[in-house]
């Protein structure tokens, strides 16, 4: 038996300046990950993402992070979004985000997220990736 201030489940701790925090936030929806200044976003599969989800998800991030960073979103898990969802991730969910990668894999996604980037225009700068190492070296410049 371990001691009362012992547990096997240690989280890992990061430290950004004067800020620590836990590198890892899991919800319902998706986990994100702090590697090397950068947070790495995946949406769990087979999502819709709704308004609702969507805020979910942006309030858990926001709480959690403690300074402007870029994301990359693994959206692959991700089958549709609605427009009011979209809306909000490209504007008020982009809070404390310093620029957007997302890395998608299905045409259809591929299309509508193409399609939503040239009209939404986001607040910072989003890209459309196939590629995760392309993804991520963009997002170098905005650390």
């Amino acid at each position: 038996m371990l001691p009362l201030n012992l547990s096997p489940f240690k989280k890992k701790r990061m430290s950004l300046h004067d800020d620590t925090f836990d590198s890892r936030l899991e919800d319902e929806f998706s986990i994100c990950e702090l590697k090397d200044g950068i947070i790495h976003a995946t949406y769990k599969p087979n999502l819709t993402i709704t308004l609702e989800v969507a805020k979910t998800v942006v309030n858990n991030r926001i709480a959690w992070q403690k300074k402007t960073l870029p994301l990359f979103s693994d959206s692959r898990g991700v089958n549709y979004a609605d427009k009011p969802a979209k809306d909000y991730l490209a504007n008020e969910g982009s809070e404390k985000l310093s620029a957007v990668a997302l890395w998608v894999d299905s045409p259809m996604l591929i299309a509508s997220v193409n399609f939503y980037l040239k009209i939404s225009k986001p607040i910072v700068p989003t890209k459309l990736f196939l590629k995760k190492e392309k993804a991520l070296q963009w997002l170098e410049k905005f650390k």
